[in-house]
């Protein structure tokens, strides 16, 4: 969701947008969005390594698309085992610029849920400077009206 976009259909796979934003992915393990959701666990879920190793074991893509770490300008806060907030600062690359939201002069907050089907849930937004308090009430109301962000 984002001011002049009516909806996602007209974005490409590599869509770029600045400004004010919300975005909200669901990705399944078990389909072609494994080597998205073990990007992310690489990244953030060190203690699901095992299901890196396994997609990379494919042999499908190298082990080099999946570097381990956070991003060094991110933020980031633990909630729970498989459940990680994180800000990109504005202006850096990380976690919330792996998605549609690119960099710009405003923080991107997100928030990372891996079920324990290896699924992942993610909302990444981007909010003005006058309502970026409102980011921890999206986030609520987009946790409680999905269940895979609570199981």
């Amino acid at each position: 969701m984002a001011p002049g976009l009516s909806s996602s259909a007209g974005l490409s796979k590599d869509a770029h947008i600045t400004g004010p934003a919300i975005q909200i992915s669901a990705t399944s393990g078990d389909t072609s969005g494994r080597f998205a959701v073990a990007r992310v666990i690489a990244r953030m879920f060190p203690e699901h390594a095992a299901f890196v190793r396994q997609v990379v074991a494919e042999g499908i893509e190298p082990a080099s698309n999946f570097p381990g770490g956070p991003y060094p300008a991110d933020i980031i806060t633990a909630r729970g085992p498989a459940d990680i907030a994180y800000t990109t600062p504005a202006g850096a690359e990380g976690m919330g610029t792996q998605s549609w939201l690119r960099r710009d002069g405003d923080p991107i907050e997100g928030v990372a849920h891996l079920s324990a089907t290896n699924d992942l849930m993610e909302i990444q937004l981007r909010l003005p400077a006058g309502r970026r308090g409102d980011g921890a009430r999206v986030i609520a109301l987009t946790r409680g009206l999905n269940a895979g962000f609570t199981d």
